[in-house]
């Protein structure tokens, strides 16, 4: 453990901003950020792609006006060039038969396996990180100038980066999920072949595995994870991410409740795979019986909701600014199936005394063998029903409050910041 009273400088490589608080990614980098910023000298690295992104760089410094903040601006990139111009137009007609053809190829599999099945995205499957080379640059202008001994790496996609850092800076990855699990849970409901799953499957269990032993300190968010993790490195430290103050605004539990609210966007695959199997298995076959209607927030696309828009229960609200007007009287439905990490929204509506009903993997690192009263729990449509019966307004507040000490306790603030910031002055 450091000594000094000298505050611990870190660089903190990431390719988005850690504001707005739109996803669980960036509330949990913000988390850090906001709690940590008098305790720590955080010097902050990104790429910035265009407006909206460079907007939000403009309103993180404006959060937090004492952050070291730089980056790449690509957002001036320079026009084409006319034979550029001409290449794409001789080439898109060539794009659009082919794009035919793969459509015809493809007939066996409905839209929702092709959209939604993680193991056929690309970018979830690749092990290829396409870095502008500024970027790494920039990086090691950073580590001279802010004379940097220790860099932290969110996210998957900047694990590689280990491999250009020098051998006596500290290399801190916050895992927020391991990839070859998440595609192992997926492949379960995935219809490509067992071979190929395996490929894909192996292949990024060797790539992750390879380079996270170039880590000298791996942060996971659950106790699973933990588990794997110690498995490929020695120093693994488990020390979660809360719900930042900003996002806690509901200080009494509803009295009353009219409605499920399901908050999440569909390009997440887990979240569109669980709200369709919950929409379709549960809900629908059993909507006479169900009193509350279902809001989803968040962005969906036109062709996913006509599949729902005879059903004037199910509502899609789209991107909302704020989600706190739709917490009142609304219980959370989270029916998540596949993915990997700790559960952003679970956390979000406990900590705003909002009850929930969740699938088990769905609350994974927010409740225990010993402690799980405070959620309802559903894996079938015989469990959720079962609940149903029993969800009046007493219970339901009760759940509430029950989530809310559960979140207070667990996801203790002074607590958790103190496992970072240990993180931050070891000397491992």
């Amino acid at each position: 453990m450091q000594t000094n009273n000298r505050k611990p400088k870190v660089l903190i490589l990431t390719l988005n901003s850690s504001y707005p608080l739109t996803h669980g990614g960036a509330i949990g980098q913000y988390y850090i950020l906001d709690g940590l910023k008098d305790k720590v000298d955080f010097v902050y690295c990104t790429i910035v792609r265009d407006q909206e992104e460079l907007n939000d760089i403009k309103l993180l410094q404006k959060k937090q006006p004492n952050l070291k903040i730089y980056f790449v601006d690509n957002t001036q990139q320079k026009k084409q060039s006319l034979k550029q111009i001409i290449k794409k137009v001789i080439k898109f007609p060539y794009q659009i038969i082919k794009l035919f053809v793969l459509r015809l190829l493809n007939d066996t599999h409905n839209d929702f396996d092709l959209l939604n099945d993680d193991l056929r995205s690309s970018g979830l499957i690749s092990i290829n990180t396409d870095i502008d080379s500024k970027y790494i640059d920039l990086v090691e202008d950073v580590l001279q100038k802010e004379n940097i001994t220790q860099v932290q790496l969110d996210f998957f996609a900047t694990m590689p980066f280990a491999l250009m850092l020098p051998p006596k800076v500290k290399k801190i990855f916050i895992c927020h999920e391991l990839r070859y699990k998440r595609l192992q849970l997926a492949s379960e409901s995935s219809n490509l072949s067992a071979a190929y799953k395996k490929y894909i499957i192996e292949r990024m269990r060797f790539y992750e595995e390879t380079i996270l032993q170039k880590m000298d300190c791996i942060v996971v968010l659950n106790e699973d994870d933990k588990q794997i993790a110690e498995k490929i490195v020695n120093n693994v430290v488990f020390a979660q991410n809360a719900i930042p103050d900003e996002m806690i605004y509901r200080y009494e539990a509803s009295k009353t409740f009219n409605r499920f609210i399901f908050a999440a966007p569909q390009y997440h695959t887990p979240n569109a795979l669980g709200l369709s199997w919950f929409l379709d298995t549960i809900y629908i076959p059993n909507i006479q019986k169900i009193p509350f209607p279902v809001y989803v927030i968040g962005k969906w696309s036109k062709e996913y909701q006509k599949n729902y828009s005879k059903y004037k229960q199910i509502v899609f609200c789209g991107f909302v600014d704020s989600i706190q007007p739709y917490l009142e009287n609304s219980i959370l439905i989270n029916p998540i199936l596949t993915g990997a990490g700790i559960r952003m929204k679970v956390m979000h509506a406990m900590a705003n005394k909002v009850p929930v009903f969740t699938t088990r993997f769905g609350a994974e690192g927010c409740y225990s063998d010993d402690e799980k009263s405070h959620l309802a729990f559903f894996d079938s449509p015989d469990e959720f029903m079962k609940i149903i019966e029993s969800a009046n307004d007493t219970f339901l507040e009760t759940l509430a409050l029950a989530g809310n000490i559960y979140y207070n306790t667990a996801f203790n603030k002074e607590k958790l910041l103190q496992k970072r910031l240990d993180v931050y002055n070891s000397d491992k």
